[in-house]
């Protein structure tokens, strides 16, 4: 057997039509969905009971494997009729979740479950983009610049304490974790739980310089260390908070055959390369990827602002990258911080 290998019960966690009974089982506040097959009729039923003005997301069942990125997520806009949505969904799953398109920034919370423990982490921004058409939204990475009310900072962590010991004693999980949800009107509303380790546990402990793959994996295993877990959930978010992060990737059809980095500098509303003696801001890389390319902005640690969302600066970068590297993005818009 692999070392650290999940059962299938706590992977089964990640599928997007049964993880709403998971949180009504742990009391959690969420959004109102529908579950149902993957019928047309069935479907713009449900969109009509949730559409609350600014249409609804589709996010389609495991049947074919746990899928993330938004990979089996449709956003159907208000008004669209949701036909070629539902054509490319139902090749994939045999059931749908539909929930309301929610406006507010995209964040996660992230710990760890320990035998006897729950270490919970700072919020992080999920860097989620919306393509001017269409029915997908752009998963563009993770950062720790933006920060939420303090209200709902806390709100967060008492929800990934909750989350934590309802996964050790449903399902005798041990192992890092993230909740993904929106900060919206009412408050952070969960929308998936990924039993595993996720992108945002490097930027979270990027400071700290602890071995926390390696850590993570032992616990999965059971293995009896030497550790503290408030010493180590105290350290990372302390580090967290200290050590911003504002940064976004994507794969991009662009092919390049080398890697390359760019000095970028904020210039008004946009960034540009820098010239020969100019401060840069940050860093625009490129480089061969598994579709083609793949692009990294990353702001400067002292140029990054501390609270505000990453989402922007991304669209600004990738607008760059379209400009004088070609590839393609297009036009984003962000989400709006209705918690403000």
């Amino acid at each position: 057997m692999a070392y650290a290998a999940r059962p299938p019960a706590w992977a089964a966690l990640e599928d997007k039509v049964r993880i709403d009974a998971f949180w009504d089982s742990a009391g959690v506040a969420r959004a109102p969905s529908r579950i149902v097959a993957a019928d047309y009729d069935a479907l713009m039923g449900a969109v009509r009971e949730l559409d609350r003005g600014l249409g609804t997301v589709w996010a389609a069942d495991a049947r074919d494997g746990v899928h993330g990125g938004g990979l089996g997520l449709r956003w159907v806009r208000h008004g669209d009729d949701g036909r070629e949505s539902f054509a490319s969904l139902r090749r994939m799953a045999d059931r749908i979740r539909v929930m309301p398109f929610l406006e507010g920034i995209s964040a996660s919370i992230h710990g760890i479950v320990f035998a006897e423990s729950v270490a919970v982490f700072r919020p992080v921004e999920m860097v989620v983009l919306r393509p001017i058409t269409g029915d997908r939204l752009h998963y563009a990475g993770c950062a720790t610049a933006f920060d939420p009310l303090p209200a709902d900072r806390e709100a967060m962590r008492g929800l990934a304490y909750r989350v934590g010991a309802a996964l050790r004693e449903t399902v005798n999980y041990r192992g890092p974790f993230g909740i993904d949800g929106i900060l919206a009107e009412e408050g952070y509303l969960p929308t998936e739980l990924n039993a595993r380790g996720g992108a945002a546990l490097g930027p979270l402990a990027q400071g700290v310089g602890l071995p926390l793959a390696p850590l993570c994996l032992a616990v999965v295993e059971g293995e009896r260390l030497d550790y503290r877990a408030d010493h180590l959930e105290r350290s990372i978010v302390e580090s967290a908070d200290a050590h911003r992060t504002c940064a976004g990737w994507s794969v991009t059809l662009r092919r390049f055959d080398d890697d390359c980095v760019l000095d970028v500098l904020r210039d008004g509303d946009e960034y540009r390369t820098c010239q020969p003696g100019e401060d840069p801001h940050g860093t625009l890389q490129a480089g061969p990827g598994p579709l083609g390319g793949f692009v990294r902005f990353a702001l400067h640690p002292e140029r990054i602002v501390c609270g505000s969302s990453a989402a922007a600066e991304v669209v600004r970068a990738f607008q760059l990258s379209d400009r004088v590297l070609g590839t393609g993005f297009g036009e984003f818009e962000v989400a709006s911080d209705v918690r403000l």
